[in-house]
């Protein structure tokens, strides 16, 4: 039933094994970046990294500010918090998600 899915998929990735949901990629800088914040003892939610980050997400965008959060579920809640939803709204989400998506929902 699936098998012309599957087979687009693998055409598309031009592999025959395991598609990996996350093949991480690794630019010249990044090892030194990540020392960087190491040694700095800023690794999560605030740093010069961070900081850099939102900047540059805020110019990219045009945006008059950018806020980055921990988790992609924290991202949610606070988009789900500032498009105004209420408890006990009706929030439509896709099918085929990770269980963070209905937990930011649930959440509220």
């Amino acid at each position: 039933m699936f098998d012309g899915l599957v087979e687009l998929v693998r055409k598309w990735y031009g592999r025959r094994d395991t598609i990996p949901l996350h093949a991480p990629l690794f630019g010249p800088n990044d090892r030194q970046y990540v020392l960087d914040a190491i040694d700095s003892t800023y690794v999560s939610s605030v740093g010069a990294y961070v900081d850099r980050f939102q900047r540059e997400v805020r110019d990219y965008t045009g945006a008059a500010a950018a806020v980055a959060t921990v988790t992609g579920t924290a991202a949610l809640q606070v988009a789900l918090r500032v498009a105004g939803v209420q408890p006990d709204e009706e929030v439509i989400t896709q099918p085929l998600t990770f269980v963070a998506t209905a937990n930011a929902i649930a959440h509220l």
